[in-house]
């Protein structure tokens, strides 16, 4: 029973926090859907992926690129540091985090006082941030 509780508690707290990012994946995709077509293509060279790359990383909203940010602080991290680690390694990072089923527990982990330890149970990117960081 308590385990469930737990769960229950999780879910609630999580539940804004999907809200939020449901919405600004709405108004990201309409933006993509609404934009010239040349325009998507550059902006998905520039980000290193495909057209079809770009709408799955915008449905999937806005939170996963402030959780790494918010994941390297938690390691020490000024985001400075991220950007001379090799642009490859960071945008594989960045896709982990993007498609993480995680990212959701791992917003509100990052909210605790302990917020590296709790994520570094479930945390794909937490070996390279550890690496980074010198730990």
């Amino acid at each position: 029973m308590a385990a469930s509780s737990a769960r229950l508690g999780s879910f609630l707290k999580q539940l804004p926090l999907w809200w939020q990012n449901q919405l600004a994946a709405m108004r990201a995709l309409d933006e993509l859907h609404r934009s010239p077509h040349a325009e998507v293509l550059r902006t998905a060279s520039d980000f290193g992926t495909t057209v079809q790359g770009l709408k799955s990383a915008a449905a999937r909203g806005p939170l996963s690129g402030r959780i790494m940010e918010r994941m390297a602080r938690a390691y020490g991290l000024e985001p400075a540091a991220l950007r001379r680690v090799d642009p490859n390694i960071v945008r594989e990072m960045g896709e982990r985090c993007t498609f993480c089923d995680s990212r959701f527990r791992c917003a509100i982990d990052l909210a605790g006082a302990d917020r590296a330890v709790r994520a570094q149970a479930y945390c794909a990117n937490a070996d390279m941030f550890r690496a980074v960081a010198g730990q």
